[in-house]
């Protein structure tokens, strides 16, 4: 007989989902972990560079005090006392998981797991000792590590990027994605000299076209600069730091480089050897989370999901599938989040994702330069834009850059979810002065409804 119903490796965001779910529903859990309960997310990324950026924020505020009626002196910055308290953050979260998975009787096996079949899994502990894990179900939830594909000293990876001792004199970051965007404005609002490389026309491709750009700009604005459709082709140790090869033969130097590249963790699990198919190294799942084999899921960054939200879904799908549940995911209502200032949210389809798809598209939008409560923050930059399918007005997408947008992402999910329409929100009350009108008045725009817009133009 099995020892559990499941066995899970990796303690990541999709993995302790997945534990403590399957254990709600009545299954005896085993989780194992090679590294830190929580994963890259709690550990070394999300939250930590979450921190760092509340800070900077704050200090940018502060520096503008005289706009609110302030008068600011003597302000600094003490970089190290900053990251102690992103460490102590950190370190009460890990403390308030593993109570919770302590609670729920899901346990814990420090070490690194290989599964020998579906159904017995081999613990290699820290101290070198061996162990079998029998199970009924696994999951395959061993997230991602950064890709090295160079070897200077002074290029270190995104998930160490917080970490430095003192700010660098200045800083080159290769990827426009969400955490190389982030690690740009964390540094820079320091005074680091910062430089975005990105091989997409864009930085933040996976985001609406209009967001991305308004964002860009405001990077710029603030002095980062960003190179596009540009790639690295050699990283060397130079004189006092790093040197980058770029493709149009151009080369950068700075004190510091960091890479965001990252690669999935699957070496050493004998995938092929289970059965488990893969399609650029990504394990390949249903919409159950199900890989084809029985009794075998896999969530997370394995699968090719590539934030915290998504793989908390994905795992908790897994675990309800496992314990004899009917659950899926499309993933199409996962918000993709950037904490830079202004923020911005993307949800769902963006209009040229709809418009390539060839749907018939209504698009609505209400700048939060019209938004009471954030001129009363003293944020009026963005707006919130909402993609409509102008047959059958479904909401295919809703994407935003403003004052706090990512707290409004979750409300947009559940719209989308429940299968909310422009008129269906229109209907809702919303708090005033709130940030969240936005999200109302830009619903309403798309029906030429809008309250705090001038009337729209009629065309003849």
């Amino acid at each position: 007989m099995a020892e559990f119903d499941a066995c899970i490796i990796g303690a990541g965001p999709a993995g302790y989902h997945a534990a403590i779910r399957a254990s709600q529903l009545g299954g005896r859990v085993v989780l194992v972990e090679e590294r830190e309960v929580g994963g890259l997310c709690l550990n070394r990324g999300c939250i930590p560079t979450k921190a760092l950026l509340h800070s900077v924020h704050l200090l940018k505020e502060v520096e503008r005090g005289e706009e609110y009626g302030l008068r600011v002196e003597g302000l600094g910055v003490d970089f190290p006392s900053m990251r102690r308290r992103a460490e102590e953050v950190v370190k009460r979260l890990i403390k308030g998981l593993r109570g919770i998975l302590s609670s729920y009787g899901v346990q814990i096996l420090e070490g690194k797991g290989r599964p020998l079949s579906g159904r017995e899994v081999e613990v290699v502990g820290r101290d070198g000792g061996r162990r079998t894990v029998k199970c009924e179900n696994l999951v395959i939830a061993t997230g991602s590590r950064p890709l090295r594909r160079w070897s200077a000293g002074g290029l270190i990876p995104d998930e160490e990027a917080w970490r430095l001792d003192e700010p660098p004199e200045s800083l080159i970051i290769l990827g426009g994605n969400t955490v190389g965007v982030e690690l740009a404005q964390l540094y820079s609002r320091l005074g680091v000299e910062a430089t975005i490389v990105e091989e997409e026309p864009r930085i933040l491709p996976e985001f609406d076209g209009e967001v991305a750009a308004r964002l860009q700009r405001t990077l710029r604005r603030d002095g980062i600069k960003i190179l596009t459709a540009s790639r690295a082709e050699e990283v060397r140790d130079g004189r006092g730091g790093v040197e980058i090869l770029l493709n149009n033969g151009e080369v950068l130097r700075a004190e510091k480089a960091v890479t965001t590249e990252r690669t999935v963790n699957t070496s050493g699990l004998g995938l092929p050897g289970l059965g488990v198919r893969t399609r650029d190294g990504f394990i390949v799942v249903n919409e159950r989370m199900e890989t084809g084999v029985e009794g075998i899921y896999a969530a997370g960054d394995v699968t090719g999901g590539s934030s915290a939200q998504e793989a908390f879904l994905q795992g908790t799908v897994a675990a309800e599938n496992l314990m004899g549940g009917d659950s899926s995911t499309t993933g199409r209502a996962v918000p993709r989040c950037i904490y830079t200032a202004p923020e911005a949210a993307s949800i769902g389809m963006t209009e040229e994702e709809a418009r390539e798809r060839g749907l018939p598209v209504k698009v609505g939008r209400f700048p939060f330069s019209a938004s009471g409560r954030a001129l009363c923050m003293g944020e009026g930059e963005g707006f919130v834009k909402v993609v409509v399918d102008a047959r059958y007005g479904e909401i295919l997408g809703v994407h935003m850059i403003g004052p706090r947008v990512t707290e409004l992402a979750g409300a947009v999910s559940l719209a989308m979810v429940l299968e909310a329409t422009p008129e269906s929100l229109a209907g809702a009350v919303f708090p005033h002065p709130t940030l969240s009108e936005a999200l109302k008045e830009a619903a309403l725009s798309v029906l030429g409804w809008s309250i705090h817009l001038p009337r729209p133009r009629r065309h003849a």
